[in-house]
């Protein structure tokens, strides 16, 4: 079953998504400050790089992504709580490194105190985590050689 992404609704409040989800780790580690976060979020996080994520033809969540050169990066990922700890995020991160280009790297981030997501990404196989103060930082390089043309 095929992990398929959609452009966002353009009247979907993504910020509301994010606080929804992201505001108890957050104000666990930082306190929340509503406007800070509102700024940052739209500073950092261009729009027209969100996606729905659709597994089993269900909107399960949102994924900001941006490719750069050799490398993707994922600013945001949020699964829906309805379908976390069902295999949802296994099946997005395993769909995202396969379909990583050889010789292309996914990075992503993750706040130290989100237990659910940690225990999510350790189960990734062949990523590199390294550490913040406040993040674990996750890297998979696909080791396959890109062909000359």
């Amino acid at each position: 079953m095929a992990v398929k992404y959609q452009k966002v609704d353009p009247q979907m409040d993504l910020f509301e998504v994010y606080k929804e989800h992201m505001q108890p780790f957050i104000q666990d580690l930082f306190g929340w400050d509503e406007q800070f976060q509102k700024q940052g979020f739209s500073r950092a996080l261009r729009r027209e790089d969100f996606r729905w994520v659709i597994i089993d033809d269900v909107k399960a969540g949102i994924i900001h992504r941006q490719a750069e050169n050799e490398n993707i990066k994922i600013s945001l990922l949020v699964i829906f709580r309805q379908f976390q700890r069902r295999g949802y995020g296994y099946r997005l991160m395993t769909s995202l490194v396969d379909s990583t280009g050889a010789g292309k790297t996914l990075t992503w981030n993750c706040l130290k105190n989100n237990v659910p997501a940690l225990a999510l990404y350790d189960k990734i196989e062949a990523t590199e985590r390294t550490e913040t103060d406040y993040f674990y930082c996750y890297t998979y390089q696909n080791p396959r050689l890109v062909r000359n043309q």
